[in-house]
């Protein structure tokens, strides 16, 4: 978990606040907010932050909004959602930060949390929540498995539709995780209403696993997709093998060429911003590192 002190996060509050920090922080800010694709951050690497200092430090570093982390070991524990959410919610909002979006553990909505988790975030104005991820049995076959999870979303789906709140399905890596291959994920949505069922395109996922062509996974579920998540990668070759290795956004094999796309097509909708590197301990050299990224990602729909 990325942390700093308290004590370093004012100091590095009374730092900006002198006007010779970041510049062009709220000129970014601005410049990007009539855009059809508004910036979140993702909490989940900022979980030591309060919600004042988190919306501070969102402002700061040019986000529009905050993807806000509403599980276990998150922000806002699933049993407090009631009554810790709309306040963490007000205060964000109090800063001018959007809260459109929320991370859950849901798969099931049958359960008392599920029902008061979904209940209290639609009832604060929030458009969409992050499903949790299913993986595979290894002994039972793959499309048993699918039709499996497609009967448990049914439920999910009349819930939302009750609620009028959307659920995302993220496509994520590696052989254990449904949805590594984007086409499972089309498979399970193909026949639910986007604005009760969707999906979460993750790029870089989607690069590491469809590697030339992700721009056909992209076709084929685009129509689903309710939000991005932005994150970027390199290979790290270690003897005869290669591991994914997280890195600055910009800074690696995410190409720039499906920003451009998105900026030509007609999808609108919030993008998560993910920083899964090892980000700096000290609060100034963390501040400019997510700085950084917010920047390359909005530029990543001009270059």
């Amino acid at each position: 978990m990325n942390r700093y002190s308290r004590r370093g996060f004012s100091t590095l509050s009374a730092a900006c606040a002198t006007g010779t920090l970041f510049s062009s922080l709220l000129e970014t800010k601005a410049v990007h907010s009539a855009s059809h694709w508004p910036i979140h951050g993702f909490s989940k690497h900022f979980q030591d932050l309060d919600a004042h200092e988190l919306a501070d430090f969102a402002n700061k570093v040019g986000w529009q909004g905050v993807d806000l982390t509403v599980r276990k070991g998150g922000h806002i524990p699933p049993e407090e959602a009631e009554t810790l959410l709309p306040k963490f919610i007000k205060v964000l909002r109090s800063h001018g930060q959007l809260v459109q979006m929320i991370t859950t553990d849901i798969k099931e909505a049958e359960t008392d949390n599920s029902q008061r988790i979904l209940r209290v975030a639609s009832d604060n104005g929030i458009r969409m929540y992050r499903l949790a991820y299913w993986t595979y049995d290894p002994a039972t076959p793959i499309t048993q498995q699918l039709d499996q999870i497609r009967r448990q979303l049914d439920p999910i789906a009349q819930l939302n539709r009750s609620l009028k709140i959307t659920g995302g399905f993220q496509n994520h890596s590696g052989e254990k995780y449904v949805g590594a291959s984007v086409w499972d994920i089309w498979y399970l949505l193909k026949e639910f209403d986007p604005r009760e069922v969707s999906m979460f395109f993750d790029i870089g996922h989607a690069v590491i696993e469809g590697g030339l062509s992700w721009p056909t996974d992209w076709r084929l579920v685009s129509q689903h997709v309710a939000a991005i998540y932005a994150k970027d990668f390199r290979w790290q070759k270690t003897g005869r093998t290669a591991k994914v290795e997280w890195c600055e956004f910009g800074q690696g094999f995410v190409p720039g060429r499906f920003f451009q796309s998105l900026s030509e097509s007609s999808w609108s909708g919030p993008i998560s911003l993910h920083h899964e590197y090892a980000l700096p301990n000290e609060p100034l050299a963390r501040l400019e590192k997510v700085h950084g990224d917010t920047l390359a990602l909005q530029r990543a729909f001009v270059s």
